[in-house]
């Protein structure tokens, strides 16, 4: 933690006063010191900057004012803690993503209607949300659902604007009235806890199949069908399989036994409950995400801008990527040859209107800087060269001419003289010739792109301020030559002849690309649905974004006026102009032509059970394929972004093994890009729910009617319901919810599906979509 957030840290009295005035009884906790660890004292703390500094713990907390004061004066940097139960009035759910929270609750929701109501994003990502307690005494409870715990009488949670040991701070997500804790949760509370590891039967891997689809009947005689049975079976796969099988084996057997009948189906209508939520939230980022060249600079920038620091984040870093290029490449492994080249793709994703243009041409100014010098550097050597241009064309003319009086004369000693005076000039001629460095292109055609690395081997960043437009050109006819050549350019690695007639051949010995540029939500999402839905069409071009950024933007703003810190300018602005040129003799020259460096040993090791954790992950296919194709690209992300980092520290190249600290914090970067990759797509990861939105959007626009076919449907061509996928899990997840019914109508030709829909949806209690 830095200076600058301790001193952030020492207003967190005032916080901890606004919390007592809500009548909430406030305790201080134990905080993060500057080298991570908490500040009890214990290196092997379990509970780091969350357990109570006080004696009695929760039994101490109080609303009195000069108690708080107090304790912030002994403890200045205390994190906030609120008593929950009676003492403050409120019982707090406690979802920890890490062990399914997030899945339990999601499943948890889809049955039961629960009331919008006070949440806060704990640091350590996952969810604090809060209700009022009422009458009811409610105890402490774990694990309640797997990954989700009550907390109330005797309990605290930590409050928002205290910092995780991780250096994340908790923030409040929805500041609304805290609703009465529902009676669907109470009765969750009142249940005993079950064991998870009594009566536990592994499933062997011959009778899976037949197993999970025997559960799934006696689920579907429950009245259980669409994404609800799926999340059934994947609990009972992830626990009862001696090998669990992929999801798509679940989600087959899944829509089969989905279309048996429904023993409930004759029951009466139920009141229509909401749809969930398919906004997956993202952990903030923070300056400490950046070198210590470049993180005041940012941070700055973000300050004034009042801007998420994703927006000067990820363009800086992919600015870095840039002048790095192809000058040297980092071997992750001790003794083999396979390197990486650091050229990355990313970009910033955010709604119009939030400033994210400009914070990107801002990140984006220290290269600007070198394009710049690079252009006024040309124009003033090229005045020069044509100049020397021009006599060295005169010469050869007049060479030429002695060439065809000695040949009239036959003198052959004359001649040779004359050659050799020709070809020494015409030589010098060529090497006259001066060529633009080039750091960037905003819009050019591959060959000209091929053209520019042609004279510039180190690699170019291609930017565009809105991508979807480049990204809809790759998609038409006639351009798939540009997207090969764009997929090509990716690694870094490769290398391609051109030939045109009329031009002749280009050879392009490094294929070097680095691209960044802006993205708006809704056109992303179209783009994402149309290339990967299916797996069709799916060439790997979205997943090559790695350094792909979502932030939160409900944040509140200030007006800062002040001048931008020249000092922090010109620290960046050096460290560009340093890694632009980067002396790379002496490193190791495993790959002709790239120079590169090795991670020391225990930088090594971390790599080694990173790369050893995502190869497992990968190869169980737990993932959706375009999310699974999405993590398997940072392989190259990580070594990637170590070398970026260690080069921010060295730029010098003095210490040439790639550090420890420079994989971490590669590492926190992994992470935090993840839970973005998942925001973005949210919608493909949870298909069913964004084909039940669009349905029940069809629905309430009256598109979709009363005894309408299910084949009717699925021939609208809908967007997200062009498929009879889609269209049956829209079905499934509506049916459970309430909203309609599948009958099979009988008659004298082939059976067909009708949906009916629910009475209700017609009245005044028409339930809203919640992401609306």
């Amino acid at each position: 933690m830095n200076t600058q957030e301790n001193s952030q840290n020492s207003g967190l009295i005032f916080h901890a006063l606004d919390y007592a005035k809500k009548g909430w009884a406030i305790l201080p906790l134990h905080n993060a010191n500057p080298n991570g660890s908490c500040s009890c004292g214990n290196p092997n703390c379990s509970s780091s900057a969350k357990h109570p500094r006080t004696r009695n713990g929760s039994k101490d907390a109080s609303t009195n004012p000069m108690a708080l004061c107090q304790w912030w004066q002994q403890w200045p940097e205390a994190n906030i803690g609120i008593a929950t139960g009676e003492k403050s009035g409120i019982v707090v759910i406690d979802i920890d993503p890490r062990h399914g929270g997030d899945k339990s609750w999601m499943e948890f929701t889809t049955k039961f209607e629960i009331p919008d109501t006070l949440t806060s994003a704990t640091g350590g990502g996952g969810f604090h949300i809060y209700f009022k307690a009422g009458n009811f005494k409610i105890k402490n409870r774990t694990n309640v659902l797997p990954g989700v715990d009550i907390r109330g009488e005797g309990g605290y949670v930590v409050a928002p604007s205290s910092v995780h040991i991780s250096g994340s701070k908790y923030e409040w997500m929805d500041i609304k009235s805290l609703a009465e804790l529902p009676k669907a949760i109470i009765n969750l509370i009142n249940k005993p806890n079950q064991s998870h590891e009594q009566h536990q039967t592994i499933i062997p891997l011959g009778a899976r199949n037949n197993t999970l689809a025997s559960f799934a009947g006696l689920l579907r005689k429950q009245g259980l069908s669409g994404i609800v049975l799926k999340n059934a079976l994947e609990k009972i796969n992830s626990s009862l399989c001696s090998d669990p099988l992929p999801t798509t084996e679940i989600e087959k057997i899944a829509r089969s036994i989905s279309k048996y009948p429904n023993e409930s189906i004759t029951q009466s209508w139920s009141k229509p409950l909401p749809l969930p939520d398919v906004k997956t939230l993202v952990p903030k980022m923070t300056e400490d995400y950046l070198p210590e060249a470049i993180k005041h600079w940012a941070a700055d920038i973000c300050d004034r801008m009042q801007i998420p620091f994703e927006f000067i984040a990820a363009p800086v870093v992919i600015g870095l990527s840039t002048v790095i290029g192809r000058q040297v490449c980092i071997y992750p492994k001790e003794k083999d040859n396979w390197y990486e080249v650091p050229n990355l793709w990313g970009a910033v994703i955010a709604r119009p209107g939030f400033f994210k243009s400009p914070a990107i041409s801002e990140a984006l100014k220290p290269l600007d800087y070198l394009v710049e010098e690079a252009r006024t550097k040309y124009e003033a050597e090229l005045i020069i060269s044509k100049s020397k241009e021009d006599v060295l064309k005169a010469k050869i003319e007049g060479i030429k001419d002695n060439v065809k009086k000695s040949v009239k004369k036959g003198n052959q000693h004359e001649i040779d003289a004359l050659q050799t005076q020709l070809e020494e000039t015409l030589l010098e001629l060529e090497e006259n010739k001066i060529v633009e460095k080039r750091y960037r292109t905003n819009d050019a055609t591959i060959e000209k792109i091929g053209v520019i690395l042609h004279e510039n081997p180190t690699g170019i960043l291609v930017f565009r301020d809105e991508l979807s437009g480049w990204l809809k050109n790759l998609e038409k006819v006639g351009r798939e030559g540009d997207r090969a050549f764009f997929l090509e350019s990716w690694s870094g690695k490769g290398q391609i002849s051109v030939d045109r007639i009329g031009r002749g051949t280009l050879h392009i010995p490094s294929l070097t690309l680095s691209i960044f540029g802006g993205l708006q939500p809704g056109k992303l999402d179209g783009y994402i649905h149309q290339t990967l839905q299916g797996g069709e069409g799916d060439d790997g071009l979205i997943q090559r974004f790695q350094v792909l950024v979502y932030p939160e933007l409900n944040r509140k703003w200030k007006n800062v006026d002040r001048s931008p810190n020249s000092k922090h300018q010109e620290t960046v602005l050096k460290l560009f102009k340093l890694l632009s040129n980067l002396n790379t003799s002496g490193l190791d020259e495993q790959t002709p032509g790239i120079p590169g460096l090795r991670f020391s040993r225990t930088a090594r090791e971390l790599f080694v059970e990173w790369r050893e954790e995502l190869e497992n992950r990968l190869g169980q296919g737990l993932d959706r394929p375009a999310f699974s194709s999405h993590i398997s690209k940072y392989r190259k992300l990580v070594p990637s972004l170590s070398l970026i980092f260690h080069l921010c520290k060295y730029p010098d190249l003095k210490e040439k093994a790639v550090e420890r600290e420079a994989v971490e914090l590669a590492l926190r970067w992994s992470k935090l890009l993840e839970a973005h990759a998942k925001k973005v797509y949210s919608s493909v990861l949870h298909s069913e729910i964004t084909s039940g939105h669009t349905l029940a959007k069809k629905i309430q626009s009256g598109d979709v009617t009363d005894g309408m076919t299910v084949r009717s449907i699925y021939r609208k061509g809908w967007s997200k319901l062009e498929s009879s996928k889609q269209v049956d899990q829209a079905l499934a997840l509506l049916e459970d919810l309430n909203w309609l019914r599948v009958e099979q109508i009988k008659g004298t030709t082939k059976p067909k599906e009708e949906v009916f829909l629910n009475p209700q949806l017609s009245s005044r209690e028409t339930p809203r979509l919640r992401s609306e």
